[in-house]
């Protein structure tokens, strides 16, 4: 019976140093994981994907404007969703307020007139506009089409599974889209956080307050595209920061960034963030996860955590946006130390490999190298 008993007792002991044992040993290959980037395997992460500017875009509501949808929550983690909305000659946008989701708005083309709260102004390409949550805005045509980007944080929810007669936008007519008072109701009835403010009145009409007054303070603002630079560290490369983790409460940052003709960006992963590529003015070549493509303008990338890249310039400048989420402070942050000061680097030390490699592992949050992924065009790697 004793021996029965110590039998138990030390099988149970060696069951339980051997779970411990495991555990142990389980940390050890996760932190090892970690510790080599390169052993990392994207292909059990979401995969990436590369949408042009010409998807199928959908009526907005208002008279002679439509949204291509971009982005989805799907893609984001529901923490902000993405589009291009096209806009006519002769386009408005009635005065309206959301009160649980900011916008940003990024003029790539054209130019068109807002109003924000009282006061009016002219959006040119290149702007940044950022709506906070409890702003009255309006928009108007400036006699010609234009076109922007347009992001909202966080993501609106989903059109309900079932939609109402009165909600189905898809059986308008174009005399219904042009009734202004039918599209007053469709858009208070009908949509999630989405209130009409007709006494706002729209840009260059005589103001009058509003009736709508927020219990939060709001400060709405405009970026020029022409903002102070830093260098990437990759050679010949500049990022501009427009949109901070503070303005989207901590949903996404965006940046533009500059590249020169000699410019390339090594291969690297980024466990926990996920990057959009949005590119406006030229192109590049990729390597994502292993295939490589050219990005060119209009064309919008999505990266998802774990999907190594690297970037290689065409031969001429380009410029992209670049969306990462969730955000995790200004864009170019880095440990406060004298070894991650950039500022202080030599172009010798910004051209050696060696010393960006371990700057980056040091310095900047999330982001790892994996050299041997190799850069577009590379036969090692694939």
């Amino acid at each position: 019976m004793k021996k029965g008993i110590l039998a138990a007792v030390i099988a149970a002991s060696v069951n339980g140093m051997f779970a411990v044992f495991s555990v142990i040993l389980a940390l050890a290959i996760s932190r090892d994981g970690l510790a080599h980037e390169s052993e990392y395997d994207p292909k059990t992460n979401p995969r990436p994907w590369i949408r042009p500017l010409d998807r199928q875009g959908f009526h907005l509501g208002f008279p002679l404007a439509t949204v291509t949808p971009m982005l989805s929550p799907a893609d984001t983690g529901g923490l902000f969703d993405g589009g291009v909305e096209h806009i006519e000659t002769d386009y408005y946008g009635p005065a309206h307020v959301h009160e649980k989701l900011d916008e940003t708005i990024i003029m790539i083309d054209g130019s068109a007139y807002i109003r924000l709260n009282d006061r009016d102004f002219t959006l040119t390409r290149g702007e940044w506009l950022h709506i906070p949550r409890g702003t009255v805005h309006s928009f108007k045509s400036t006699g010609s089409p234009a076109k922007w980007i347009i992001l909202k944080s966080p993501s609106a929810p989903p059109p309900p599974a079932t939609v109402t007669p009165e909600c189905d936008r898809s059986a308008f007519t174009p005399s219904m889209v042009a009734d202004v008072e039918r599209m007053k109701q469709f858009y208070h009835d009908c949509l999630d956080d989405f209130y009409m403010v007709p006494d706002a009145g729209l840009p260059g009409t005589p103001y009058t307050p509003s009736s709508y007054r927020p219990d939060f303070e709001v400060r709405p603002w405009v970026r020029p595209l022409d903002r102070r630079q830093f260098h990437l560290g990759f050679p010949s490369a500049s990022v501009t920061p427009m949109l901070s983790g503070e303005d989207t409460g901590g949903a996404f940052t965006g940046a533009i960034e500059h590249i020169e003709t000699d410019y390339y960006g090594p291969a690297h992963v980024h466990y926990t963030k996920s990057e959009t590529i949005i590119m406006i003015d030229g192109s590049t070549r990729l390597r994502v996860d292993g295939t490589d493509i050219t990005l060119t303008e209009g064309q919008w990338l999505h990266i998802p955590p774990g999907n190594v890249h690297s970037f290689d310039s065409t031969g001429n400048p380009a410029r992209w946006i670049i969306l990462q989420s969730p955000a995790s402070g200004e864009p170019g942050d880095a440990a406060d130390s004298d070894e991650c000061d950039r500022s202080a680097f030599t172009p010798d030390m910004i051209a050696d490999p060696e010393i960006m490699t371990r700057w980056y592992h040091d310095c900047v949050d999330d982001f790892y190298m994996v050299p041997e992924a190799g850069l577009p065009g590379d036969e090692a790697g694939r």
